[in-house]
């Protein structure tokens, strides 16, 4: 439900592979404010718009176990208004907010706010 047009492209993740053997490549990218998503339904139950400072709150993130193939597997999930991020939307957070943190504090204004 974005407009390739509307985005600034700032950047690629590494790419995350799902359970269901899947690959999925990630960019990050900044849209303007308000934008009017678009989401196609049949691929997208909701858009949830969260700021980065609560992915960056630890009060945020729980760990999230599933079975998986019969085996326990441990995730970090996150938690926003009434929500549970995880699984591979949740994987892709994680390494983004750990690419943020590596920042050197003169480059991550974001940083400065949270002190």
């Amino acid at each position: 439900g974005v407009r390739p047009e509307d985005v600034e492209v700032l950047g690629e993740l590494d790419d995350v592979a799902t359970i269901s053997n899947f690959l999925i490549r990630t960019f990050v990218g900044a849209i303007p404010p308000s934008y009017p998503f678009k989401p196609d339904e049949r691929e997208v139950a909701e858009v949830i718009e969260l700021p980065l400072s609560v992915l960056m709150d630890s009060g945020s993130l729980r760990d999230e176990t599933r079975i998986v193939d019969g085996e326990r597997v441990s995730r970090r999930s996150y938690t926003y208004g009434g929500h549970l991020i995880f699984g591979a939307t949740a994987e892709i957070l994680t390494r983004f907010i750990e690419i943020l943190d590596s920042a050197p504090a003169e480059e991550a204004l974001w940083k400065r706010s949270r002190s």
